[in-house]
């Protein structure tokens, strides 16, 4: 199979598993996003941190175990499965956390602060977006996959129309220092098309207002592309071309969920201003 071939296959394969998991329910929606949590964060700490000295794998598991407890701790609380006071769950957390401190006293690296700082950069650009989804798709217990559905589909057409309109028509460099390929002409190409995508959005969850998928578009737009330069920062302070090859013809999973990470926060934030009315959009 050529280049494009195995490029479309994983595509095809790619999009089912994710609106497979969106659409199909509670368990399904748990179950997907736990377990791109939990490759995530093995893709960027296999990136990051030292794999010649003895303590990697312990350190490697410690944040792979640590890095899921808040997901499946918002998904709990969220779920109305206890009622346990926030300062009582991030003391218990602060306690866990702190522990990586003493692994790093007894595993004799030479660079013991870095590797904290590794850990814990993870913890902040994998962990806590995937775990603010909980926040917009779960409501005392219900799932609903309106919002998480449409800030995905509103991502994959702001990059699939941002490449094709930059490839075509891409002449003025966006941020050359750290991605020569990206355009001015295919940033606005999709911004435009995604904006376009916001009155589909409208069409199929009109209980959200049209002024605010057209605003969530706009964030995404923005916040996204920045997630993507800063993916491409961290590649090139590496020196690798691809984060992985989970993905066939695609790179690693952070190559596709760049995007998706970092505007996480901004979107899932104005999702709730708007939906507890503390911002009025018309």
């Amino acid at each position: 199979m050529d280049g494009f071939g195995t490029r479309a296959v994983t595509a095809v394969i790619f999009v089912s598993v994710m609106l497979i998991g969106i659409l199909g329910g509670l368990i399904p929606y748990v179950v997907l996003f736990c377990v791109l949590l939990f490759l995530l964060l093995k893709e960027y700490f296999g990136l990051v941190l030292s794999e010649d000295q003895k303590s990697y794998p312990v350190r490697m598991w410690f944040g792979l175990i640590v890095g899921i407890f808040p997901y499946f701790g918002l998904l709990a609380e969220r779920m109305e499965w206890y009622q346990a006071s926030w300062i009582f769950a991030l003391l218990l957390f602060s306690m866990v956390l702190f522990l990586l401190f003493m692994i790093e006293l007894f595993s004799n690296s030479r660079q013991p602060f870095q590797n904290i700082a590794f850990i814990f950069s993870g913890f902040i650009y994998i962990t806590l977006p995937l775990s603010l989804l909980h926040l917009i798709t779960i409501h005392h217990g219900a799932y609903q996959h309106r919002f998480i559905l449409g800030i995905v589909l509103l991502i994959w057409t702001n990059d699939t129309a941002a490449y094709l309109v930059g490839s075509r028509l891409g002449k003025h460099h966006l941020f050359p220092r750290v991605s020569p390929k990206k355009t001015w002409e295919g940033t606005v190409g999709g911004a435009l098309f995604t904006i376009l995508a916001a009155w589909g959005m409208y069409g199929l969850f009109p209980s959200f207002p049209l002024a605010g998928w057209i605003i969530l578009s706009l964030i995404i737009v923005f916040f996204g592309s920045i997630g993507d330069l800063i993916e491409s920062m961290l590649k090139r302070s590496i020196q690798i071309k691809d984060t992985g090859n989970v993905l066939p013809g695609h790179g690693g999973l952070l190559d596709r969920f760049d995007s998706f990470l970092y505007c996480i926060p901004f979107s899932v934030t104005f999702i709730l201003l708007v939906e507890s009315n503390t911002l009025n959009i018309f």
